[in-house]
């Protein structure tokens, strides 16, 4: 009868020992599942600024864009802007998230650019190309 007791104290203590390590994987996968989630808030977060950027810099150009949004420039062609935590304009010193427009090519008529959020802690989160056409002023030329 004895014998018999002890095999079921070992029974529980493995059926115990597999529901401590199922236990603890389930809660490393929730906390990791929690990480992901701000990572990919924030990332769709950057997306929907920097479409909103792009379509800004297409319809007023880079420097309509730099007065609208009161983007701080950082040399010639790039453009800053901050954002807190909850995607609102921020300073710099407030800033969670950092939106870059860097114009890379210029012409008479047309123009590129590229628009990058980054975090805080410089972790880039996405990365937009535009292009479009620079506002030019139009000659009427009278007929003799």
């Amino acid at each position: 009868m004895r014998n018999k007791s002890i095999l079921v104290l070992i029974e529980y203590m493995v059926m115990l020992l597999v529901f401590a390590l199922a236990a603890s994987v389930c809660l490393r996968m929730f906390a990791l599942s929690g990480k992901l989630s701000r990572t990919y808030e924030a990332t769709d977060r950057a997306v929907l600024a920097a479409q909103n950027a792009a379509e800004l810099i297409k319809r007023v150009g880079i420097s309509g864009f730099a007065e609208l949004t009161g983007a701080k420039a950082d040399g010639e062609d790039t453009w800053t802007v901050f954002y807190d935590e909850n995607w609102e304009n921020a300073s710099e010193k407030n800033g969670k998230f950092v939106l870059k427009v860097v114009g890379t090519e210029t012409s008479e008529y047309l123009f590129r650019a590229e628009v990058v959020v980054f975090t805080d802690t410089g972790e880039e989160l996405f990365r937009l190309p535009v292009a479009g056409q620079c506002k030019t002023e139009v000659t009427v030329y009278e007929e003799v």
